[in-house]
Order: C-alpha cells, then structure tokens, then sequence
C-alpha cells in the first residue's frame, strides 16, 4: 500500500485518539477486566496520589483470585481471603506497571458485591475514567413493553 492510498484509507475512517491524561487509569481498568471484575470507576485524586477504584467482585474473579492464588493460612471465612488476594493482586500489578506499591499504602473495603480499593501510587495524572453508559436502543423502548404484556 502506497503512502497515498494510506493516507485517502485514514482520511476516510477518520482519527483515533485517546487521551494521555488517563494512562493509568485504562491500564488499571484493562487489568481488572481480564481478572474478571466490573470495573466502575478508576480515579485519581489531585490529593497525596490517591487512587480509588470501584469494583463488582463476580464469580470469575473470585475464581480467579482463589486459584491463583498460593494455599494461605487460615481465615475466619472466604471474604477475608478474597480481600487479601485482592490486595495481592493489586499490589502485583502495580508491581508490573512500573512502581511498586507498598502494603501500607493499600486499602480494600467489601461491601457484598462491591469493593473500593484506595491506595497511594505516585504514576498518572488526576482525573476519573467511568464506564460508558449505554445508550438506549429503540427495541428497549417500545418492543419490551409490548413484548411483557402480550406473552402468556
């Protein structure tokens, strides 16, 4: 392919870009993904480096996080042992991403489903990366209602 024809095939799909302000925060959020969590936000705080991270805990990643994880000692029950290998996890791939994260610097709170994870890491700029939300499709709107009160 010529420079030409690259140039008229970029030209017609239009630009790509995203943000070098959120780095980190895509990375963090991609990690997450592929252990297995929802991942509803990541920010960065303008504060002391403090990052937050909201998390839904789903049954693949606590199988994730359980099988992976080396046999530990004893737990007074499972959710003391998802948040430790949450940490470990983290901890992990902060360790991968360049700085690592010291264990006193990290923080997981559970709450059912949900986990907060805050901690103190010096890469990255302030800001806060959300899910997208989805935009709603016509079927959402007019063929569901109809769908419910038409069925047996």
């Amino acid at each position: 392919m010529s420079a030409t024809q690259l140039k008229q095939v970029l030209l017609k799909s239009g630009r790509y870009y995203r943000s070098a302000a959120h780095f980190y925060h895509v990375l963090w959020r991609e990690h997450l993904r592929q252990i297995g969590f929802v991942v509803i936000y990541v920010e960065k705080l303008d504060a002391h480096d403090l990052w937050t991270i909201r998390l839904r805990i789903t049954s693949s990643a606590q199988l994730h996080l359980l099988l992976s994880s080396k046999p530990a000692g004893h737990f007074k029950d499972e959710n003391d042992r998802l948040v430790h290998e949450l940490r470990a996890a983290i901890r992990r791939l902060a360790n991968t991403m360049g700085q690592p994260l010291r264990h006193d610097y990290l923080t997981v709170e559970r709450a059912g489903a949900y986990c907060t994870v805050a901690f103190i890491w010096r890469p990255g700029k302030p800001g806060r990366l959300s899910r997208k939300e989805k935009k709603p499709s016509a079927f959402s709107f007019l063929i569901k209602p109809w769908l419910k009160r038409n069925t047996n």
